[in-house]
């Protein structure tokens, strides 16, 4: 079963990470950065030093619009911050050397230690996955 969601979730995660791409949005190899003016700028109660409002608003728009009209959009609008730290984990366990498929892993496994897993849950780790990977996550280029 677990592997079968983690297969999911790895489905889910790629194809979120060219959903919710549009012209409006910049890849983050091509958005502007501006370490000078990193203290001045704003950011969310939850966002780190490296997580400017305007990476971090673009990455919430990508999940919100990836889960509009399904029952995770409550949640989303609801706990912006937790989503967000869930995102900046994501990237943190990519980081540190996992897999993306151990990096879900992880994650999965976190969620079952507090309840029994659903497909929202996989749904939601594949949205937010891939909302990270193309916009929270430092490109290693």
């Amino acid at each position: 079963m677990r592997t079968t969601l983690v297969a999911l979730v790895l489905l889910l995660a790629a194809c979120g990470s060219t959903a919710g791409s549009s012209t409006t949005t910049a890849p983050p190899e091509e958005a502007p950065t501006s370490t000078t003016s990193a203290p001045s700028t704003p950011l969310l109660p939850s966002a780190t030093a490296t997580t400017p409002l305007d990476v971090a608003a673009v990455y919430l728009a990508v999940v919100e619009e990836a889960v509009d009209g399904t029952d995770l959009a409550d949640f989303v609008d609801e706990e912006p911050e937790s989503v967000l730290a869930i995102g900046q984990l994501f990237c943190e366990l990519r980081d540190s050397g996992l897999s993306d498929e151990e990096a879900l892993e992880v994650y999965l496994e976190g969620v079952a230690s507090q309840r029994d897993l659903s497909e929202d849950d996989a749904v939601f780790a594949g949205v937010v996955f891939g909302a990270a990977e193309r916009t929270l996550c430092p490109t290693t280029e």
